[in-house]
């Protein structure tokens, strides 16, 4: 009871609704102006002298109301006018006609009857409801819908379920004029209280600044203002959490940029290293080239020398064969020479006979054979002589015997130096395949081994040239000894066997040689699959720097847009912050202009 009694104490002490309404829009001028339930409005709410003609929008549910407002009114003429039943939402609803014709509407007259105590239907229709923002969606109010500081009057109940369907126009109205129940009816239809109305629109930040009471005492016209001040704090709290957050945003991107520019230095690091890398192994790729056409000179030079080795053993081999043909002779002729001596000593045997029987027989005949034993007797003589020729020649066979068998000796002696100089050729082969083995390995292991093992090759190379000259060397002695062994022929045998074992031996070192040549061949091979495998690695080492270059320039360009959205960022602070004071310069401009209306109101003269 008491707030009643406060409550109509402020009511009556506000100036005349028509006084008000002036005072309103000169203080806060509408660009457009929509009033729903136009039909049961006061004439002040369709005065409207500040807003152009097609801004001004009246809705009602029946139109004769329209067309006498038409008729009544002038300026009305050029007026946007709709015929509509207005709710929250679409859909089919009654419409009642009332007793009184300004409680038409979608509230049952029966419910108002607390009001009006002979207020009855008089009829009641189906009808289907629209929206208020459904009707301004029509292309010919769509002007009406963008625009700024409107007016919405809504003088019919239930007021507030026709603003829910209001949609986006809530937001661009400056001020709203409501038809509200300042206490609730007993069988309560929703939507009609002053409760209700400044409970939703405290939400969209909207304060009750009047209320003018109506013919009925708990009737009355609530006057809503946009609450700028609130809403500018409201954008004001808004601003500076985003620009707390832009603050924030704007660090994390310098760190990350930071970050950026940071893995950029070290991308350009990366990349002049593998540019230098580059450089090296294409040094690297030259130097083996000029390798790779060394090796190709001395594989050509060890192929004439192949060439001629093989030359000499085929003289060699000729030499062999010659040499083999007299040692046959040499024996047929020791054959012969063997059968003689035997039938020498037959014929000895024999003559031994013959002369133990003639000595029988001159002693039965001596003295009828004298004559004959003088010629026994020379004949005996000359026997003796042909025996010691034939003693003679058996010592010669037993010099020449020994002669050879000196000659043997001599031979297999020289046999056996030769078998340990070629062992320790061999040895020294060997040693030098084990470094040369051992070069190959310490050259796959590093690179920088390539020069030490090129400098052992070379070293080899050319103790093979020196060891290649002297098999020259022992090349011309034997041709040489040949010519000796030729002049001497009684040591022709053991010269000739001497020569053929040197001649193995020989071919034996070509043997080696042909291996060591395959296995120079094998390195070669294999310094061509290194040389492959660096210019593999090479060629991924120029891939890795292509992506790294391309990974630096994509950051590069991540790190420009990022700075363009700092800067863009940046640029929205500023302008951010420039609206944030022109916020709170409006907002001391409207506490100033609500400050007037205050001081306005409190002058007039009903006071």
């Amino acid at each position: 009871m008491m707030m009643n009694t406060a409550r109509s104490s402020e009511i009556r002490s506000i100036p005349s609704p028509a006084h008000t309404a002036h005072l309103l829009q000169q203080l806060f001028p509408p660009q457009t102006a929509i009033v729903v339930g136009a039909n049961r409005s006061h004439r002040y709410l369709l005065d409207w002298p500040s807003v152009r003609p097609d801004h001004i929008l009246l809705v009602d549910a029946q139109p004769e109301g329209l067309t006498d407002i038409r008729q009544k009114i002038a300026t009305a003429g050029a007026w946007q006018m709709r015929h509509a039943v207005l709710a929250d939402r679409e859909q089919p609803a009654r419409f009642f006609r009332a007793s009184n014709p300004g409680e038409d509407g979608l509230v049952p007259p029966h419910k108002l009857a607390a009001l009006w105590p002979n207020l009855h239907t008089t009829d009641e229709q189906a009808c289907t409801t629209q929206t208020l923002g459904g009707l301004l969606a029509e292309p010919e109010l769509a002007a009406l819908a963008e625009t700024r500081n409107a007016w919405l009057v809504i003088d019919c109940l239930p007021a507030l379920r026709i603003l829910q369907g209001a949609g986006p126009l809530l937001e661009r109205c400056r001020l709203l004029w409501l038809r509200v129940l300042l206490e609730p009816l007993e069988d309560g239809e929703p939507g009609t209280t002053l409760e209700e109305a400044e409970r939703y629109l405290a939400e969209h930040h909207f304060r009750r600044i009047h209320c003018i009471e109506e013919n009925h005492p708990r009737i009355g016209q609530a006057i809503f203002l946009l609450d700028e001040g609130a809403l500018r704090e409201q954008e004001i709290a808004r601003l500076t959490a985003e620009q707390l957050s832009l603050t924030q945003a704007e660090a994390s991107l310098a760190h990350e940029r930071d970050g950026l520019r940071q893995q950029n230095s070290e991308l350009v690091a990366a990349y002049d290293a593998l540019r230098t890398e580059k450089t090296t192994l294409l040094a690297e790729r030259d130097a083996l080239q000029q390798d790779k056409a060394k090796l190709a000179a001395e594989h050509d030079i060890l192929t004439q020398e192949q060439a001629t080795l093989t030359a000499a053993r085929n003289t060699l081999a000729q030499e062999k064969t010659a040499l083999t043909k007299a040692h046959d002779e040499q024996a047929k002729l020791a054959s012969e020479r063997q059968a003689q001596i035997a039938a020498l000593g037959l014929a000895k045997a024999e003559l031994t006979t013959a002369r133990d029987k003639l000595a029988g027989e001159r002693h039965a005949q001596l003295e009828a054979l004298a004559q004959e034993k003088a010629e026994a007797l020379k004949a005996r003589d000359a026997l003796v002589q042909e025996k010691a020729a034939l003693a003679k020649a058996r010592d010669e066979q037993a010099k020449l015997a020994s002669e050879r068998q000196a000659q043997i000796a001599a031979l297999n002696q020289a046999k056996a130096e030769l078998a340990g100089e070629r062992d320790q050729l061999a040895s020294e082969r060997q040693a030098q395949l084990e470094a040369i083995a051992q070069e190959k390995a310490e050259a796959l292991k590093a690179r920088d081994a390539l020069v030490q093992e090129k400098a052992a090759l070379a070293k080899a190379r050319d103790e093979q040239a020196k060891l290649a000259s002297e098999r020259q060397a022992q090349i011309a002695a034997l041709n040489q000894a040949k010519t000796e062994l030729t002049a001497a022929r009684d040591k022709l045998a053991g010269e000739r066997d001497q020569q053929a074992r040197l001649a193995s031996e020989r071919q034996a070192q070509l043997e080696a040689l042909t291996q060591q040549k395959t296995e120079l061949f094998a390195a070669r091979a294999a310094l061509a699959q290194e040389k492959a495998v660096l210019a593999t690695a090479h060629d991924e080492q120029a891939e890795l720097a292509s992506v790294l270059a391309s990974t630096r320039d994509s950051q590069t360009q991540l790190i420009a847009e990022r700075d363009e959205r700092i800067l863009q960022l940046e640029a929205n602070l500023q302008e951010s912050l420039a609206r944030l004071r022109l916020m709170q310069d409006e907002l001391v401009k409207g506490e100033a202009q609500i400050e007037l209306i205050k001081d306005l109101l409190l002058r007039e003269p009903e006071l």
